[in-house]
């Protein structure tokens, strides 16, 4: 019987003193174009170095906004791919209005991307406003609570209109 409890021992003691399971590997980021794979801060720099060119600026329609009356921080950049951009920018005014422009190559991708962020994001996100001014989409995004925001809102469509 000592044996056994000696042995039971021994085998609790090899077993304590292993190595604990390495935690899972992070998921792998998706392939970029050509199968190249890209950390989310390679992607966010190759989106930034890549702007389109006659797309309003997500900087221009943040000085549209301030013009305006609206107060709106320092934007940041987002992820443009999600809704096939090549740049965007976001940011949340004092009074919890959300603003995220996105600019894109050209007309027809700005409609395409519009139309797939109706598609996919309206049942998730309710209560958002998408306006294009030609290469270039505007979402607006308030909480439904928040019906205050509604004027400002719409100050910032027309803001945005005017560029």
């Amino acid at each position: 019987m000592k044996i056994i409890l000696v042995s039971v021992f021994a085998l609790f003691a090899a077993a304590s003193c292993s190595r604990p399971e390495a935690p899972p590997a992070p998921p792998v980021p998706a392939p970029a174009a050509g199968g190249e794979r890209l950390t989310l801060v390679e992607r966010l720099t190759r989106e930034a170095e890549s702007r389109p060119a006659g797309a309003l600026r997500a900087e221009d329609v943040a000085s549209a906004f301030q013009r305006a009356g609206i107060d709106l921080p320092p934007m940041k950049q987002v992820l443009a791919r999600t809704v096939g951009a090549r740049f965007c920018m976001s940011s949340l005014t004092a009074a919890g209005l959300g603003v995220a422009v996105c600019e894109f190559t050209d007309d027809g991708e700005a409609a395409r991307g519009l139309d797939y962020s109706r598609r996919t994001f309206d049942r998730l996100i309710p209560d958002r406003r998408l306006v294009r001014n030609h290469r270039t989409v505007l979402t607006l995004t308030r909480s439904r609570a928040a019906s205050v925001l509604d004027d400002q809102a719409v100050r910032a469509e027309q803001a945005f209109a005017s560029l």
